[in-house]
């Protein structure tokens, strides 16, 4: 059995929070199990709001900060999951001309790097 690891896709460029609940379950064929959780194959993906960013400014002191982004997607997945299911949603963002960046150990796999690398932000396919 896979190691399951977390994973945090943080987000910001959606209109709202019930905007950003259609669009994860549309790239996961989920189903809603509640107001902030999508149910999909057996992991609950949540959707909410950034602790990290109590105040909930739109726009953070330097926009590539995205533990900042208001946003945060959060799930505990396999690796042999996880990437489809990340890339589905990342996917599903970015072509919505969402931002979203996921902070997980197998980023790596994921398309532009999850959004991030070397200290940038990736916001297009290299």
């Amino acid at each position: 059995m896979d190691e399951v690891d977390y994973c945090g896709i943080y987000v910001t460029g959606v209109a709202d929070h019930d905007a950003l609940v259609a669009l994860v379950e549309a790239a996961v064929d989920g189903r809603p199990d509640g107001v902030q959780t999508i149910w999909t194959d057996g992991i609950d993906i949540h959707v909410g709001t950034n602790s990290s960013n109590p105040k909930f400014e739109a726009v953070p002191p330097d926009p590539s900060d995205f533990v900042w982004w208001p946003y945060l997607i959060d799930l505990e997945v396999d690796e042999r999951r996880g990437v489809p299911l990340v890339t589905s949603i990342l996917r599903q963002l970015w072509d919505n001309g969402v931002s979203a960046v996921a902070a997980c150990n197998f980023g790596g796999q994921l398309p532009r790097s999850g959004g991030y690398h070397a200290g940038r932000l990736i916001l297009t396919d290299e």
